[in-house]
């Protein structure tokens, strides 16, 4: 069974993509709340940061502090990036000491639309600034 390594699959954007996920797939699932990953994916493969990695096929990446509603500040939003770079960086290093995978892919709050509590679509107005 091919395996993807998933980062950030205990946030938002990853508890959806592990719901979607294709069967015959088998997700590993990087992560500082091993105890919250077992929890939330019983049948996936965890490892916390620092622990060997099985060999995957593929990584995607979606690790980074939570984008809340706090006041996006500078130092709020050097924060926000240097917590997607810390990753970013050691998955790199990983990468290049293991020779795996072949497909990388990152995305973390990753969005277009404005800032409103409802759910939106496609023709929703576009926000503005860094979290959009």
């Amino acid at each position: 069974m091919p395996r993807i390594l998933i980062t950030g699959a205990t946030g938002g954007v990853g508890r959806a993509l592990l719901g979607i996920l294709p069967a015959g797939l088998g997700p590993v699932i990087l992560t500082r709340r091993p105890a919250l990953a077992r929890q939330l994916f019983p049948t996936a493969e965890v490892a916390a940061y620092g622990e060997p990695l099985p060999h995957c096929e593929a990584i995607i990446s979606l690790a980074g502090a939570a984008i809340d509603r706090r006041m996006l500040t500078p130092r709020r939003a050097h924060a926000l990036l240097r917590s997607r770079l810390r990753v970013a960086w050691a998955l790199r290093a990983h990468c290049e000491r293991a020779g795996w995978p072949k497909c990388i892919v990152a995305a973390s709050a990753t969005g277009i639309y404005a800032a409103v509590p409802e759910p939106q679509g496609e023709g929703a107005p576009l926000g503005s600034g860094l979290v959009a």
